[in-house]
């Protein structure tokens, strides 16, 4: 095998390992971990500086505004970090179970901007590796997501459809797992509730199920799954997730949201600007455009429509900054 596949193959290892790690997060409490992680490729994922320093803990300072797109208070985002800093994440990698708290510490200030996080630096490979396979139209759909239940059965059918090389369009991939090994992944086995499959089915998988399929018919979410059982006997011992996807490009732009729109905004911004090389961009994105689509959300339809259309043009990254730039601050009324 050579370096190059050697070292995607280890990348898509951890990022499974991620996806099935052992955990019982609340519902806000992975919508913090999607801003995290989207911080995480953001800062690091595209920049080709080798591997991450498994040994240092990843220090973010994350903007309100980001936060402000998971639909959460403030406060609700801060017992969630607290939360996150509490609870016990197992991660099966290289023959080893990894015991690791998701978040070291995080400082938030009265009234400041932004909020301090430290990512365990035991942790954070598996999350790098998760987010490149995690593409941010799959974060925005799984931010969206109502039930923690579904959150966690669309990363099994997103990363399985990249292990099986699925990458757009309209198509189909299935995979299989065990009825306890499910329990046992999504920390179901504690306790009688989900002790008989009937209850797992009907509190779990068909509210996951009826969730992506709504929003896959509305042109929301890029997939949907089906369940087949496959029984010993009586008893259901495993489950088929046949999966139905399509390329997100199909995601009707008419449906999105003001969160939608200003999430697409900054992160394009963010790129044609490449913003980790000229902080000026940063600050002007964080200070003066996102604060201003807050206060005047009207403005974000028409913004994004033009900004839509600019990534449609073949341009250089240098032209298309430039327009961007001048759009922007039509479209705002900044200097």
């Amino acid at each position: 095998m050579s370096e190059e596949l050697r070292v995607k193959s280890d990348e898509f290892a951890r990022a499974r390992a991620f996806v099935d790690a052992r955990y019982s997060f609340t519902l806000v409490e992975r919508r913090v971990v999607y801003v995290v992680m989207d911080e995480v490729r953001r800062r690091f994922l595209g920049r080709g500086d080798g591997e991450f320093d498994v040994s240092r803990d990843c220090e973010l300072r994350i903007d309100t505004v980001c936060l402000g797109r998971i639909r959460t208070e403030l406060d609700e985002v801060c017992r969630a970090l607290e939360g996150l800093s509490e609870k016990p994440v197992f991660i099966a990698y290289g023959g080893a179970v990894l015991e690791a708290r998701f978040v070291s510490r995080f400082e938030h200030r009265a009234r400041a901007r932004y909020v301090d996080v430290v990512v365990s630096g035991a942790v954070l490979p598996y999350v790098a590796a998760f987010a490149s396979y995690f593409t941010v139209w799959r974060l925005a759909v799984a931010v969206s997501l109502k039930s923690k239940h579904s959150q966690r059965l669309y990363e099994y059918c997103s990363l399985s459809g990249a292990g099986a090389g699925v990458k757009g369009g309209d198509c189909f991939w299935d995979f299989c797992v065990g009825v306890g090994e499910l329990r046992y992944r999504m920390m179901l086995d504690l306790g009688d509730r989900y002790s008989k499959y009937a209850l797992l089915k009907k509190q779990a998988l068909c509210v996951a199920q009826e969730e992506l399929k709504g929003l896959y018919d509305a042109g929301l979410c890029d997939l949907y799954f089906e369940c087949k059982e496959e029984k010993v006997g009586k008893r259901v011992e495993s489950l088929r997730f046949c999966v139905y996807g399509r390329g997100m490009g199909a995601v009707k732009v008419e449906s999105l949201g003001f969160i939608d729109r200003v999430t697409c905004i900054r992160l394009w911004l963010e790129d044609w600007l490449t913003v980790y090389k000229r902080p000026e961009y940063l600050e002007w994105v964080a200070v003066m455009v996102m604060p201003r689509l807050r206060c005047c959300p009207d403005l974000a339809v028409g913004l994004h429509g033009e900004l839509a259309e600019l990534k449609r043009k073949r341009l250089s990254r240098k032209g298309r900054a430039d327009i961007a730039r001048y759009i922007v601050g039509e479209h705002l009324m900044l200097d």
